[in-house]
């Protein structure tokens, strides 16, 4: 008997519902759980959102190369990136589970608050520890108190903000750009170094003129790789680092912003 704290529904090796109407049908009942697998059921889908009070965050992996980009992406968000203590079940294609408190709001989302990091609310499902399918088990546990989703995340998925095009002079000019990267050492921990590239992908909407930029200042590196950052770099597509973290990182190293600020306004 497969033991969850959560209503469960019967999945596929596909990891597809074998049944309609799943999110009324999941039960935690034992014999209807017994039935199914005596049916030979081999996997489980969780329905997330209200009735169990779960949301889950996904940290998905790039499925051409396998490099764990939604971890990367979550690690590189210092205020958030001890979430990651909490993927208590890993996915058979190494990516992550991290299992929160549902909240109000919760939907699903694909990539909003990172590259790579998909959510599960309302209306959604994740395929329980201990299932098997096509490609291999989810292996982990269900951690007996559930983190909050921080708030600032919260406000990420629940905020939908405008697209309007940005004009040049509404951005931080190159040369000022510069400077405050001069503040800020590319010898980061590896998280950090990451937070960079998306800040400055941000700010030049990961245009060639940023990459160069990036490449640029990471090269006075100890740990500088050739075709590192261009590699990172392709791989961000939208997170939940912005622009400012790179004047709060030159602030923290000593940069005067007012003053930066003035010079290259004047």
């Amino acid at each position: 008997m497969i033991c969850i704290p959560f209503n469960i529904f019967p999945v596929g090796p596909d990891k597809a519902p074998l049944i309609k109407g799943w999110q009324k049908a999941a039960t935690r009942d034992p014999a209807t759980i017994s039935e199914w697998q005596a049916q030979g059921v081999r996997a489980w889908g969780i329905p997330t959102g209200a009735r169990n009070g779960l949301f889950v965050i996904d940290l998905d992996v790039d499925k051409d190369t396998g490099e764990r980009i939604g971890r990367d992406s979550v690690l590189a968000m210092p205020r958030y990136a001890d979430l990651y203590d909490h993927a208590f079940v890993a996915t058979p294609s190494g990516g992550r589970h991290i299992y929160c408190q549902h909240f109000d709001g919760a939907r699903n989302s694909t990539s909003k608050i990172g590259p790579k990091i998909d959510t599960r609310g309302e209306g959604g499902y994740v395929v329980a520890p201990g299932s098997q399918v096509a490609g291999g088990f989810y292996v982990g546990s269900v951690p007996e108190v559930l983190p909050s989703v921080p708030m600032g995340l919260r406000a990420m998925l629940l905020h939908t903000p405008p697209s309007p095009q940005r004009t040049f002079d509404r951005l931080t000019p190159t040369g000022e750009v510069e400077e405050l990267l001069g503040h800020i050492s590319p010898d980061l921990s590896y998280q950090e170094w990451v937070s960079v590239l998306m800040a400055l992908h941000d700010r030049y909407g990961g245009s060639e003129e940023g990459l160069a930029l990036a490449d640029r200042w990471s090269a006075a590196g100890k740990t500088y790789k050739q075709g590192e950052v261009a590699a990172k770099w392709r791989s961000f597509k939208r997170s939940g680092v912005s622009w400012a973290t790179i004047p709060a990182l030159a602030r923290q190293n000593g940069a005067d912003l007012s003053d930066i600020a003035r010079r290259w306004a004047a």
